[in-house]
């Protein structure tokens, strides 16, 4: 194991498992990557990317809300509120992706997964996404949809399961040995 000045010997080991599957993928390892992800989590992050860039794309082919513009409030004074709403929803998304792809955390994924149901009925709400001359739109918000079902789909199911255990001590009872019991009464 090679240890620079100032390496922990957590970190050096790291490196030294890093360096190892460098050479057996042949990927080359950024700083805070990790290259043991399995492929369900992957595929769960990458589809979840799409169907949030999807969802975003539909912003300029939205048509006006006429009940807004009632109100006063311009096309391009909806588009920015839009575009507000999908900067705010992903800063509010991001550290949960971020605790469940890169710290493993169960609790966040759920999280995803209810924001996402919830969101599923105000994508499909608007009635004039069904309209003819919005096709182009409505079929964006099936594809941000159903991009976003298969991610989930993926992060739920296969190799993504053992990932999001939690991280149990390792047992302290030698084998043979009968564990203490916890249980009171």
């Amino acid at each position: 194991m090679v240890r620079a000045p100032g390496m922990t010997h957590d970190s050096a080991r790291l490196w030294d498992r890093r360096a190892s599957s460098q050479r057996e993928t042949g990927r080359k390892a950024r700083p805070g990557m990790q290259l043991d992800m399995p492929t369900n989590v992957r595929r769960f992050l990458w589809l979840w990317w799409a169907a949030f860039l999807i969802g975003a794309a539909e912003i300029p082919l939205t048509p006006p809300s006429s009940m807004l513009l009632d109100l006063g409030v311009t096309q391009s004074v909806q588009t920015a509120l839009a575009v507000g709403g999908t900067v705010l929803s992903l800063a509010t998304l991001l550290p949960f992706l971020w605790f469940a792809v890169r710290r493993r955390k169960n609790w966040a994924r759920w999280v995803l997964l209810v924001s996402f149901i919830i969101s599923l009925p105000l994508e499909f709400l608007d009635p004039s996404i069904y309209s003819g001359d919005q096709l182009p739109l409505t079929c964006m918000a099936l594809v941000s949809a159903l991009a976003g079902a298969a991610a989930f789909y993926f992060v739920f199911t296969g190799d993504a399961r053992p990932w999001f255990q939690e991280q149990r001590e390792p047992d302290s009872t030698l084998p043979g040995q009968a564990r203490p019991s916890t249980r009171s009464g």
